[in-house]
């Protein structure tokens, strides 16, 4: 969980990125009531969000401490339902995803397309003195 600068932001911290370190970053230990992923959807919640709000402080760079954190309140569920609950989360989120997706490959699209008419522009391929300027606003 990001302690200061977006506090309360959380991820899974996966095995290949064991003995990483980063400034501002608290490590929290689930337990075995707990899955890692439920515990991180829980604090980018609405809910986690509003009890991170609830205790943050700075002007410059926003932060909590980490006493706060010690006292967080997680609503804990079965196992199951945690799993249940992720599964919703996921399937909620894919037509999200998919939008970013596609919105990711028309980018990519539109800046080659850029770079070719610009390419094109400097070889002389296309002649831009005749080009009228409509319909570019300043």
């Amino acid at each position: 969980m990001v302690r200061a600068g977006d506090p309360g932001r959380a991820a899974v911290v996966t095995g290949e990125l064991n003995g990483a370190n980063c400034a501002s970053v608290l490590v929290l230990k689930k337990g075995e009531a707990l899955l890692p992923e439920y515990l991180a959807a829980y604090f980018n919640s609405a809910l986690g969000a509003a009890y991170v709000d609830s205790v943050r402080y700075g002007a410059a760079q926003e932060q909590i401490n980490v006493s706060h954190v010690v006292d967080f309140m997680v609503p804990v569920p079965s196992i199951a339902e945690q799993k249940e609950i992720l599964a919703e989360l996921h399937r909620s989120a894919a037509p999200g995803v998919a939008m970013e997706r596609l919105l990711a490959n028309q980018s990519a699209v539109l800046a080659e397309r850029r770079q070719a008419l610009i390419t094109a522009a400097v070889t002389g391929q296309i002649d831009v003195s005749t080009a009228s300027g409509r319909g570019i606003e300043e």
